[in-house]
Formats: C-alpha cells, sequence, structure tokens
C-alpha cells in the first residue's frame, strides 16, 4: 500500500514538473510494466509532456 501512495506521488511530480521529471517518471511506468487503464493514462500523458517539453503548461 505505501508503495502504491509513492509510485502514484512519482507521477504527480512527473505531471507538475520539468519535462526531464516527466521522463523520468515515463521510464520507471515503463520499467515495471504498468497495467490498468489509469496506469495506461498517466503513462500517455507523460509522455505527451516529453514530447511538448511543457512545465506547467509553459512552453521551457
Amino acid at each position: 500500500m505505501q508503495a502504491q501512495e509513492g509510485f502514484w506521488g512519482l507521477v504527480q511530480i512527473g505531471l507538475t514538473g520539468t519535462a526531464e521529471d516527466a521522463e523520468t517518471v515515463a521510464d520507471i511506468c515503463e520499467y515495471f510494466k504498468l497495467g490498468g487503464d489509469k496506469a495506461a493514462f498517466y503513462k500517455a500523458e507523460l509522455s505527451d509532456r516529453v514530447r511538448t517539453k511543457t512545465k506547467r503548461g509553459r512552453r521551457v
């Protein structure tokens, strides 16, 4: 349970931090081969942030 809570904390960092943060968290998701709709959604969001190099809605 604590590991899962910690993981979703990492996802939050990936979604709100730098594009590099998003890339790192996306790599972690890929490494653990997470499944399910929720994981797929967040992996797609992280990948989009990496591609657009955005931080909190702004270009960096």
